[in-house]
Order: C-alpha cells, then structure tokens, then sequence
C-alpha cells in the first residue's frame, strides 16, 4: 500500500493504515508517535499460541507518500523471520510468526473494522483513525519476495 500521514507525532491514537482480524488473531499496521509500526498475533494455543510481533521504524515523514509491505510466510508453528517489514521498497525488521487461522474479522483501511491489538499490548475496537492517505493497497494471498516488494514501491 501507499500511505501519506499528516501528522506521524501524534500521540493520543494509533492511525491504522490496515488492520485484519480480532483481538485473538490478526496483522496490523500503524502510526503512533513518530514510529510505524507492522504487527501479528495468533494467540490460541491449540494453534499456534503466537502472542504477537510488532516490527517498527522511525524513517517516515510526514506529508511524503511512501510505500509499505508486510510480508507473512509463516506456517503452524511460530518462526523466526516469518514476518518482515518494508518501507519505501527496504525491509526495516523482521520477527518471528505463524500463519494466521481464519477469522470472521473484516479488513479495515484507514481505521479498525472490528478489533485490534497492538506492541503496548493495549486492544482497541474503533477510533483510531489515519490523519492523512492511502492509496493503491493489494492484497497477497503468497509471501512476496524482497525483488517483487521492490518492484512494486518503485512503480
């Protein structure tokens, strides 16, 4: 996706760029105070019992479109580098992660359609909207690799 945050200082909200899931299951992405951040969970333990990744950078700027890609390639058990970060084209951090199970939660752009969790361990349903633009977000159901993501931030 391409976003572009208004103010990336604010403090009092998370501005969710794209969220999926619930509270037990789920991937976000996310500005709060001066950082973006990509996150994970699949908590159940008769899954995977994956309590959560956040990755995170600081290199945005405000009123700049930049691209982002989450890549999860994660499978039944949690691993390490199942989740990587992208910006602008680069990855800036990789955790670990599990695939995630199916869920009943909707997608939400631009703010939360449902529930979310997020790296302060804080869970939230609404009201935590973007100050600024998305655009052209897509959707993967195969990990892409580091060329594809690549590709597509320089188009």
């Amino acid at each position: 996706m391409w976003f572009k945050v208004e103010d990336k200082t604010i403090d009092t909200r998370k501005q969710v760029l794209y969220e999926e899931g619930a509270s037990t299951r789920g991937l976000n992405a996310y500005i709060y105070s001066d950082e973006l951040y990509v996150g994970g969970w699949n908590e159940p333990v008769r899954q995977s019992g994956w309590e959560g990744t956040w990755l995170k950078t600081d290199q945005i700027t405000d009123e700049k479109w930049h691209h982002l890609a989450v890549v999860l390639d994660g499978g039944k058990d949690v691993a390490q580098n199942a989740l990587v970060g992208y910006l602008d084209g680069e990855a800036f951090d990789v955790g670990e992660g599990s695939q995630l199970w199916s869920h009943r939660g909707g997608i939400g752009l631009g703010n939360i359609n449902g529930g979310a969790k997020f790296h302060d361990g804080t869970r939230a349903a609404g009201n935590q909207g973007l100050a600024g633009a998305l655009d052209n977000v897509a959707i993967f159901n195969d990990a892409l690799s580091a060329s594809q993501v690549k590709a597509l931030a320089s188009m």
